[in-house]
């Protein structure tokens, strides 16, 4: 008797820890308590993965399909307050007006998560649809058919979907699900409502629950970066596509946006490749100067090898450096028989630009028209030019000069560009007639 009297008293005790071991994680939760605003009644109340809510709307007319979020109040959800979390009192609820010509759409990661349940509350109005048709997804776009609910006008009904037997629900960053309304047994208008909407799921032991790390090239907010560069996109791990296929040369531009100015620019055509984990972006006709650019990876387009996708937006806005011109050298030494001088400026980040190249008369120059045949002039400078050459004829003549005349050229009137450095180079002309001394006996 004292036996059975003790396995009596145990039986509630091990229904308790089995109680606690069978128990699952809250991933998602909404308790729709908040009806300030749309985007308050659609931020989620628990949710370790970010999760939310998106739904179609056409405007908020009496025939428009909207998230009426101050108007989800009564219709017997307080009754039971069926599948409240943590106490939570019933409070408002969602409630989506014409619901016929629109969908909802949950977004409900299930990273490092497996056996997922969801489960909500729902009804609708005597004139609301009487059918919602749901579907998920796997990869954030496409959905599959599901499960179709027949809505009641009557109190809110419990409504549970177990996806622990669908494959690829589990461990899935792009988990989505999606309900459209049909009439049904009910009408084309009123409204369907939610409340208490819940995903429960098991956490895997060990599981990778990491996105891979985004590195962007030029980093965001550079400035003055060349633009002989090709930005990149860099990851910490080996990464895929979302569809587990591999990424190439060739789809990796089908991940990346470069637009000029900001996110809201003109596209910019470019080719891609990918090596090393790295999506190298080549712009078609490169860089142009003194722009600014906006680099992006597309979200839910990449994911590691367990599952993990970058579902956060990322981007890089970066600046190129502005067209500069220099001389190559500002003390140069020639002599006097060497025929032809080839001077040279160098241009960096070349554009459409001009700068005068400009003789210097005296008190900057010992030499003159009779030591070097050199006039004023213009240098055009288009996108392919990275250096001008100007070829300066010098004068050998007979005379006896000092050991070494010099002239002085400038760089002026930059238009399009700007002047680097010394603005200012001399040049000197080593004197070859200058009898050498004969020696004394």
């Amino acid at each position: 008797m004292k036996n059975k009297y003790l396995f009596r008293g145990l039986l509630p005790i091990a229904a308790l820890f089995h109680g606690f071991a069978s128990a699952q994680t809250l991933v998602h939760y909404w308790n729709f308590n908040n009806n300030a605003s749309v985007a308050a009644i659609t931020t989620p109340t628990v949710s370790l993965l970010n999760g939310s809510i998106s739904a179609v709307s056409t405007g908020t007319g009496n025939t428009d399909t909207f998230i009426d979020f101050a108007g989800g109040t009564a219709q017997n959800f307080n009754i039971q307050n069926l599948n409240a979390r943590n106490g939570d009192p019933s409070g408002t609820h969602l409630r989506y007006n014409f619901p016929i010509n629109g969908n909802v759409q949950f977004s409900l990661p299930t990273t490092g998560y497996n056996g997922v349940v969801v489960k909500f509350t729902t009804r609708r109005s005597g004139s609301g649809a009487g059918t919602q048709n749901w579907s998920y997804s796997l990869d954030g776009t496409n959905f599959t058919a599901y499960q179709t609910v027949t809505t009641l006008d009557a109190n809110p009904q419990l409504i549970t979907f177990d996806f622990s037997s669908v494959t690829g629900v589990s461990n899935n960053p792009n988990f989505k699900l999606k309900v459209e309304f049909a009439t049904g047994a009910g009408g084309n208008v009123g409204n369907n409502r939610f409340d208490n909407f819940t995903v429960d799921a098991n956490p895997i032991s060990g599981a990778d629950t990491t996105a891979p790390t985004v590195t962007y090239s030029p980093a965001n907010n550079t400035n003055n970066a060349s633009t002989t560069l090709n930005p990149t996109i860099a990851f910490n791990e080996n990464i895929r596509l979302v569809d587990n296929s591999a990424i190439t040369d060739l789809n990796a531009q089908n991940l990346v946006e470069l637009r000029s100015n900001n996110d809201a620019g003109s596209p910019v055509p470019f080719t891609t490749t990918f090596a090393d984990n790295k999506i190298t972006v080549i712009p078609t006709g490169g860089l142009i100067p003194n722009q600014a650019y906006y680099l992006a990876l597309k979200p839910n387009m990449v994911e590691d090898a367990s599952n993990n996708a970058v579902t956060a937006a990322t981007s890089s806005s970066f600046a190129t450096a502005g067209t500069t011109v220099s001389f190559d050298k500002t003390f140069i030494k020639v002599n006097e028989d060497a025929g032809t001088l080839a001077f040279k400026i160098n241009i960096n980040n070349p554009s459409n630009a001009t700068v005068n190249l400009a003789v210097k008369p005296a008190p900057f120059s010992t030499a003159d028209s009779s030591d070097f045949t050199l006039s004023n002039q213009t240098i055009t400078i288009t996108p392919a030019t990275t250096s001008a050459i100007v070829n300066i004829p010098i004068t050998d003549d007979t005379l006896a000069e000092q050991q070494a005349e010099y002239f002085v050229l400038g760089l002026e009137n930059a238009v399009g560009t700007s002047i680097s450095g010394d603005a200012l180079s001399t040049v000197y002309i080593i004197d070859n007639d200058k009898q050498a001394p004969t020696a004394s006996k």
